[in-house]
Parts: structure tokens; sequence; C-alpha cells
């Protein structure tokens, strides 16, 4: 089994990154495949609604994201870890989730996926129900891939 995780803090010490690393750390007892992506130590290039990844299922840049994407497909579970920024992701962690606009674009050209379990830790600012909306939405689209 492979999971994939990934990382949104600038910090190895976060609560959030903490969170993340107790809920991997029997997957790795068990012999699991574990990639961890830190978002901020990735080079990936924000989405800039070109169009690319529609017209020929690639897309413009070539960074860190090619790599990520046979981690994706590749993957059982996915797991994200976050602090919250004004009740939104970082955006280095964003800018992954917006570059998977090339798996959806694959998805509705019936190239296949595997299905895929996915977790989400997250570390708000404060407690506030609001806070989680937008994340829910972005997340719920991100793992529906």
């Amino acid at each position: 089994m492979n999971l994939l995780a990934f990382t949104g803090s600038p910090r190895k010490e976060s609560i959030s990154s903490k969170l993340h690393n107790e809920f991997l750390n029997p997957f790795i007892a068990n012999g699991f495949k574990v990639d961890i992506i830190n978002a901020y130590q990735s080079n990936i290039n924000p989405c800039i609604g070109c169009g690319n990844c529609a017209l020929k299922l690639q897309c413009n840049f070539y960074d860190d994201m090619p790599g990520i994407y046979s981690l994706i497909k590749e993957a059982d579970i996915i797991s994200v870890s976050s602090p919250l920024y004004f009740s939104s992701f970082p955006a280095p962690l964003k800018a992954v989730i917006d570059r998977c606009q090339l798996l959806w674009e694959e998805k509705k050209n019936n190239i296949p996926m595997k299905k895929k379990r996915g977790f989400f830790f997250a570390q708000p600012d404060q407690i506030i129900a609001i806070s989680f909306a937008a994340l829910l939405c972005a997340l719920s689209i991100f793992f529906i891939q």
C-alpha cells in the first residue's frame, strides 16, 4: 500500500506537522510505502489558468509536479496537513492543489485513476466552523480525483 502525505506547514515542528506525523507513524511501522511532500520545499509554480491541461492533457510548467502526479496516481491513501492562514491553505500547498487540475482533465477524458482514501489534519488560528468551509470544499474536490 502506498501513502502520499502532503505537508503545508513551513515548520517541521508545527502542531499540524506533529499531528500528521502521529498519523503516519503506524503506517511507516507497518511497512507502508510513505512519500512525504512538503509544499514549502517543493518547486511548484502556481496554476495560471492557461487551459493547456484541458487542451493537451499536460501542464506548461516543468517543475516538481510531474513526479507528484505520479505519486498521486500510485497512492492508495493521501493525507494532507496544514495550518490555516486566514481560513485557507498556505500558498505553496494551494499551488499543489490547483495544479491537480491536470488530473481532473485526465478524468474527464476517461483516463482511469484508482480510488483513494483521504485524510486531512489542520491547525486553525481560531476554532470557528467557517474556518473550515472553503478548505473542505477544495479538499473534497482534490480527494475525488
